[in-house]
């Protein structure tokens, strides 16, 4: 079935016809648009407060019944599902529980993560030059914020790294040499267990 040209037209012709001419906009109603911006911008300023803060990071830290105050000078490494962070700073990133191996100093089986090495040799310098002006041994701490479902060989790495993290105008000197994995504190209650 073959329609000619003239009958093609005539249909869309009826077509056209059979549709109605839509409204002439004579004004926009500015208060609906003006709700639905303030809504807008007050959902983007609580997004972007929330990912600035620090504590956003998921850490599900394992329990512990010991208490102890944190050392003023430590600086503090956090593993956290998707990257390690030095004082709140990501360095590396993380992917299925294990840094890339082009991060790492030996490739896929090294444990030496070169990134994080060399920042915290930085934090590691920062904390000499405040000990200059005062009588104290510099204190060779790092307290570790670590998931629970942390890899051991992750954790291991991040030691071990820690630990060569020698100072740049220290290079004899050691690296991170003390740790504190730091864990959410059991509560205990005074209610005696059922036997």
């Amino acid at each position: 079935m073959s329609i000619k040209a003239s009958e093609a037209r005539s249909i869309i012709r009826k077509a056209v016809r059979r549709v109605p001419e839509g409204e002439n906009i004579n004004a926009i109603n500015l208060t609906a648009m003006m709700d639905m911006m303030t809504m807008l911008l007050v959902f983007m300023i609580m997004t972007m407060s929330i990912s600035a803060s620090p504590l956003s990071i998921a850490v599900s830290l394992p329990p512990s019944t010991s208490q102890q105050p944190q050392p003023e000078d430590a600086k503090t490494v956090t593993i956290a599902k998707d990257s390690i962070l030095v004082e709140g700073v990501p360095v590396v990133k993380l992917v299925g529980g294990d840094v890339d191996s082009s991060e790492k100093a030996q490739g896929q089986f090294g444990i030496d993560i070169v990134k994080l090495r060399t920042v915290l040799a930085e934090h590691h310098e920062g904390l000499y030059l405040r000990a200059q002006g005062r009588d104290d041994e510099v204190r060779h701490e790092l307290i570790i914020l670590a998931d629970k479902s942390t890899p051991y060989r992750l954790l291991y790495s991040v030691m071990y790294t820690a630990g060569r993290a020698s100072a740049k105008n220290h290079p004899d000197g050691p690296g991170f040499t003390n740790f504190r994995l730091i864990v959410v504190r059991n509560e205990v209650s005074n209610t005696p267990e059922a036997p």
